[in-house]
């Protein structure tokens, strides 16, 4: 075997398009870019936004039965808004179906129809819980 000598490097390295410290940045690159993507797709998607609204109306649904003294424009509210998921959610779980119509569905924005219905949710709820306190009597305690 013959030994390769230092002078030799410099000249394998050349015939490379890239090296050093570029070639480690665009192979980590290469990698971390996908892998971002890939997130980003998997966290803004209809299917997993459908299933975090779902838990979002679970949860005001309990936050409402909980409130004993809710009014009734709070019960026309979560109807509302129940009928809303239910057809968000047909609607999404049609389009899943196929993936070519579930990427096209995404690329109209779907995703923010999704994101405005989940704070709608939210937002019900925040005044339901608000609801809840005001309607609560306060304790008192001994001395005040």
């Amino acid at each position: 075997m013959t030994p390769i000598s230092d002078s030799a490097l410099p000249i394998v390295e050349s015939a490379f398009p890239f090296s050093g410290a570029t070639m480690n940045f665009k192979l980590v690159a290469a990698f971390v870019v996908p892998a971002l993507a890939a997130c980003i797709i998997y966290y803004a998607s209809p299917m997993r936004l459908t299933n975090v609204l779902v838990a979002a109306i679970h949860d005001v649904e309990r936050t409402y039965f909980d409130a004993l003294d809710a009014r009734n424009s709070v019960l026309s509210a979560v109807y509302s808004l129940r009928l809303k998921v239910s057809v968000i959610r047909e609607t999404t779980l049609r389009n899943s179906l196929s993936q070519h119509v579930a990427f096209r569905e995404f690329l109209k924005g779907r995703t923010f129809a999704l994101f405005e219905c989940i704070e709608e949710v939210r937002v019900l709820q925040i005044q339901i819980e608000f609801r809840e306190k005001l309607s609560t009597p306060r304790l008192k305690f001994c001395g005040t």
